[in-house]
């Protein structure tokens, strides 16, 4: 197998592959000289028959009696566009794209967890560093990372995945049930989060493809989508985006109103909530000490005519 593994993408065709050959797991070989990468642990755990191979492990001539290629990215139906011009894609929540999700989520462990009790929001960004500068970077991160944090009775994270295991990330996005980013490859793990979930995605100014539009609906999740009307700004090959913060901050109550009903959640409230209106949730008790907010007297529920 090709060693071209950029995004989530990939691994969706290698599933389609397997499910059309009828197989679980096969003895992976990578064609490559590259160094392991994130998602050396995810082929490993999740697709091959044992320990993966290089082409180096082997001593002179090798005679495969079956050899499989994986498609590549944009040949999959992640970008339909491409297979298919001028045709949407109609169809929604996919077994395959759900099988997939559980092939991964088995191989770490992390199929049957319990979805959080609060919104639990997470915004994943790229860090421009000296060795990488590509991609979407947020302009005004601060701000929006200062709207997320007046969430009530809220988990927040910000992350940059580039940073963290393999692991660690499918078990970030796994505890997330509001995913928040620009447009880009990390949005794919959607796929991941919990089984109700929202993803907000961010498109600068010139972007317009549908990539994660499709991996939320695919996998049976909510799709929110905002627009940044200022130009970005360049570093290299990387943008500076711009996020207006008073459109944020609406397309995120929206967002949060979703995953508060999540479950068995009972809050009719957004981003910031009334102490009165939580405390109506009586399965949000044992939330208010660990997250530092001071619960409320329940507000007037007594039904008030007859």
């Amino acid at each position: 197998m090709e060693n071209a593994f950029h995004s989530t993408a990939d691994f969706i065709n290698m599933e389609i592959v397997y499910n059309g050959l009828g197989i679980e797991r096969s003895k992976v070989v990578l064609f490559d000289r590259q160094p392991d990468g994130p998602f050396y642990e995810l082929i490993e755990k999740g697709f091959s028959e044992g320990k993966l191979k290089r082409s180096g492990d082997f001593k002179g001539k090798v005679r495969f009696e079956k050899l499989i290629f994986h498609l590549e990215s944009p040949a999959g139906i992640v970008f339909p566009k491409i297979g298919q011009k001028d045709k949407s894609l109609e169809c929604y929540n996919s077994v395959l794209w759900r099988k997939y999700a559980a092939r991964v989520l088995k191989a770490f462990d992390l199929y049957d967890v319990q979805p959080p009790t609060v919104p639990s929001l997470t915004l994943i960004l790229r860090e421009r560093t000296q060795e990488k500068n590509v991609g979407r970077v947020l302009d005004n991160r601060a701000e929006l990372e200062s709207v997320m944090r007046k969430c009530t009775l809220c988990d927040v994270k910000v992350v940059d995945l580039a940073g963290m295991p393999y692991k660690e990330q499918i078990r970030l996005i796994r505890s997330t049930n509001v995913l928040v980013g620009v447009h880009g490859a990390g949005l794919m793990n959607i796929i991941f989060a919990a089984e109700e979930a929202v993803l907000v995605e961010i498109h600068p100014h010139y972007r317009q493809d549908r990539h994660f539009r499709i991996a939320s609906r695919m996998s049976g999740k909510i799709y929110m989508p905002m627009r940044t009307k200022k130009r970005v700004t360049c570093q290299g090959s990387s943008d500076d985006v711009y996020v207006e913060v008073d459109e944020f901050e609406r397309t995120l109550d929206g967002a949060v109103r979703i995953a508060r009903e999540f479950n068995r959640g009972m809050s009719e409230c957004g981003l910031v909530c009334r102490p009165e209106i939580l405390a109506i949730d009586a399965g949000l008790n044992n939330e208010y000490g660990r997250l530092g907010v001071k619960m409320g007297d329940k507000g007037n529920m007594r039904f008030p005519c007859g």
